[in-house]
């Protein structure tokens, strides 16, 4: 199948709450246009094949508006990969990632083992964030993790937010074992958290795990 080269990316699919989104194609033509819009920040990225283990960030937009992808307009990339100015195309992924105010909702499920006994515990959480730094955001977390989907990255913060009640509501007797707020955590990954809670909280478990 020949691949398909195109002209212009634009965030233009997923909904309104999304925190992330990648651009399907990852053929570019030269002089395309990239476009950013309001509460958003975009950047390219290569090695997304099979094997590699994270992806490279190169060139960052952090401002709204159209971007043409040219030797001059992507710096980094050209740096990287001279050969590629010789090229009808680039082979890279543009990945978008919202600066707005995030409000998330759901029921956490998570786990913890102190030697021989496992606990699990659920509850209802809220919580409201905002990526305020979101070129830390795009290497700390989409490009180290790979977590270039919507649902990745809302996977990475289930992770953080389960390791958090485990951190509020640690079973009885035992060290949790992230000790540090979840407010820091983020805030070193370029995620402000504004406020947080759980409700409904349960907890079973403590016994011999399997």
């Amino acid at each position: 199948m020949k691949a398909v080269s195109v002209s212009q990316i634009e965030w233009d699919e997923g909904g309104e709450d999304w925190v992330v989104w990648k651009f399907p194609e990852k053929n570019i033509a030269w002089g395309s246009k990239l476009i950013v819009g309001e509460y958003q920040v975009a950047a390219l990225f290569t090695g997304h094949g099979l094997f590699s283990k994270r992806l490279k960030m190169h060139d960052y937009f952090s401002k709204p508006g159209e971007y043409l992808i040219s030797p001059n307009g992507i710096p980094l990339l050209v740096k990287a990969f001279s050969e590629a100015v010789s090229k009808t195309h680039l082979h890279c992924t543009a990945i978008y990632c919202s600066t707005k105010e995030h409000t998330y909702a759901l029921r956490i499920h998570t786990g913890d083992s102190f030697g021989q006994a496992y606990v699990h515990a659920e509850a209802d959480m809220q919580c409201k964030f905002k990526i305020i730094e979101a070129e830390k955001f795009l290497k700390n977390v989409v490009a180290d993790h790979k977590n270039t989907s919507n649902d990745k990255a809302l996977g990475y913060l289930d992770k953080s937010l389960g390791d958090e009640l485990f951190r509020q509501h640690p079973p009885y007797g035992w060290e949790p074992k992230q000790m540090i707020p979840l407010v820091e955590i983020w805030q070193n990954t370029g995620i402000e958290l504004l406020s947080l809670k759980f409700e409904n909280y349960k907890q079973f478990g403590g016994g011999a795990s399997a």
